[in-house]
């Protein structure tokens, strides 16, 4: 009996986790995604590949068009998607690893969609996620510190 209530104890407990996270992460993606409602078409220009972060790295995008021309939102937000400005994007995303210099890639943040064309024109697509890691944008403050 007393096996049976420890275990119903724990199950809630992880149930109570699973939806407070749950709730912890759709925060995050409404600031950083939805409401930023970015669109934007750009050409790879350089890419940072991460070890231990999901295949998340830094993607620096030469902007061929965006509905944004400025947004830096370090100020505001703890975890970002992005930053944009002098024609640059500097995007932090899970599909770093699939994408090489030359890659066209459309971003649209409102859908949490990320379509990317190779040289050979092959079109993949990925969602949209925000890192919640600090450790993440730790490295991504040591990153604006070197440049």
């Amino acid at each position: 009996m007393k096996s049976t209530k420890l275990l119903l104890l724990g199950l809630g407990a992880a149930i109570l986790f699973f939806i407070l996270n749950n709730k912890h992460e759709r925060k995050i993606e409404k600031h950083a995604l939805e409401n930023l409602n970015l669109q934007l078409v750009g050409v790879v220009d350089s890419v940072d590949k991460l070890n231990g972060y999901n295949g998340t790295g830094v993607i620096k995008l030469k902007i061929i068009t965006s509905n944004i021309k400025y947004y830096d939102p370090r100020r505001h937000l703890d975890y970002y998607y992005c930053i944009i400005k002098n024609g640059i994007a500097e995007v932090y995303d899970g599909s770093a690893d699939n994408l090489y210099r030359g890659d066209t890639v459309k971003i649209n943040t409102k859908a949490k969609v990320i379509t990317w064309t190779h040289d050979r024109n092959e079109k993949q697509s990925a969602t949209i996620w925000i890192n919640d890691s600090d450790s993440f944008y730790d490295y991504i403050k040591k990153y604006h510190q070197r440049l």
